[in-house]
């Protein structure tokens, strides 16, 4: 799309070009297992072996004796069921992986404005932008999920 601005001297054309791909990519996030969605928590001990806190035990080493946070453990049922277990910590947490929407986009604009200085001498400018996006995928997780890592509580998002 163009024309002239100022007759046989300004001159402005204009080009759109834009691709939308509906397509899927597979992805994993990590999410609480099965046990520490009920309040158990499992570690690993000094000797290398295998521990397991259940609400109960956590609730007597609590120095305030409270235990698990039920308004915590009302927040890990939000979560989906893992199914992968080649990601998290292999204690306390596993993957879940999904088939979710990953749409191509992309969008190319092309302004080229030209200006007669004479029957003999033209100047031109092309003012070319270009933008591809491809969006993460979408879990339903973006609230990240609490693990224990190090004896700390971290956030990965």
């Amino acid at each position: 799309m163009g024309g002239p601005v100022k007759k046989d001297k300004l001159f402005i054309f204009g080009s759109y070009e834009g691709r939308r791909d509906a397509s899927q990519a597979g992805a994993v996030r990590i999410v609480p297992n099965a046990s520490f969605r009920t309040g158990n928590f499992t570690y690993v001990r000094k000797d290398n072996t295998i521990g397991i806190l259940n609400p109960v035990q956590i609730a007597a080493v609590d120095p305030l004796h409270i235990g698990p946070n039920a308004a915590i453990l009302k927040y890990l049922q939000q979560f989906p069921q893992s199914n992968d277990t080649s990601v998290g910590d292999g204690l306390n947490t596993a993957g879940y992986r999904f088939n979710s929407g990953s749409p191509l986009r992309y969008t190319t604009y092309i302004t080229r404005i030209g200006y007669n200085l004479s029957r003999n001498h033209q100047m031109s400018r092309a003012l070319p932008r270009a933008d591809s996006r491809r969006p993460p995928p979408k879990s339903g997780l973006s609230r990240g999920v609490w693990m224990a890592k190090s004896k700390r509580l971290i956030r990965s998002t």
